[in-house]
């Protein structure tokens, strides 16, 4: 999901979910990226990690608070649905 120059993506499993800032050089079409948030799963879910100071430089800290409790609701549905999944398989496979 992205608003503005700010983007919320869950990537692949070589990568983290993170949040990302776009902008774009003065001498380049081409936008660019940096993290600025990445989720780490652990055994309990899903939790932010900030990368160095960088969330306190952006231009709308209230924009980036929002999808940041997007993201994490986002992960913990995504966390209970794979923990459902696995429970759900071990059940099955217990009982067959």
């Amino acid at each position: 999901m992205r608003i503005k120059d700010l983007e919320f993506r869950i990537n692949d499993e070589n990568r983290s979910p993170e949040i990302v800032k776009w902008y774009k050089r003065d001498d380049e079409e081409k936008e660019l990226c940096y993290t600025l948030v990445f989720f780490k799963k652990d055994s309990e879910g899903y939790n932010a990690s900030f990368i160095s100071y960088r969330p306190f430089e952006v231009e709308e800290p209230k924009l980036l608070w929002e999808l940041m409790k997007y993201a994490q609701r986002v992960l913990d549905a995504r966390f209970e649905f794979e923990d459902f999944c696995i429970t759900e398989a071990y059940t099955t496979e217990k009982n067959t």
